[in-house]
């Protein structure tokens, strides 16, 4: 069993709430992702701050779903959520690109439902980071099964 942080746990009872993991909502299930991919596999000190907008250098705001404070190296990562009902393409990718650039961002990620090609290959070319829901769920189920099982409803 993996020992988590009392805020990880708080998200993980949270999702487990919502009935499995297919009816979390992605911008909670993004949340425990970021949380559990960089304390826990790339062994970070980070905060997440939610709902954060940053100024850019004329005046203007940039809003991001979730900003990552890595305490560790001092990066800061800008993540923007789509829960989309269609696919998400490359000008999606392409405008996030802008949005890190204008927020002086070095890195971000981008969590959506689905991608298409032209969006991963976007992203691969603008050194962005995409992961789909059913990534996030592989990702659950081999770094942290316990996890994964908490959030499945308990059959009767």
């Amino acid at each position: 069993m993996t020992s988590l942080s009392p805020e990880v746990e708080k998200l993980v009872d949270e999702c487990a709430k919502r009935g499995g993991i297919l009816k979390v909502d992605l911008k909670l299930l993004a949340k425990l992702f970021l949380y559990l991919l960089f304390s826990g596999v790339r062994k970070k000190q980070v905060s997440i701050k939610e709902n954060v907008e940053i100024p850019t250098r004329d005046g203007r705001k940039v809003k991001f779903d979730y900003v990552v404070y890595d305490h560790t190296d001092g990066e800061i990562v800008g993540v923007v959520v789509k829960s989309w009902k269609r696919v998400i393409g490359a000008n999606v990718v392409t405008q996030f690109s802008m949005q890190l650039r204008e927020a002086r961002m070095k890195t971000g990620i981008l969590i959506g439902t689905e991608f298409s090609v032209s969006a991963v290959r976007m992203a691969e070319r603008l050194g962005i980071a995409l992961f789909s829901r059913g990534e996030i769920v592989s990702f659950l189920a081999t770094q942290y099964p316990d996890i994964l099982s908490r959030l499945e409803p308990r059959r009767a």
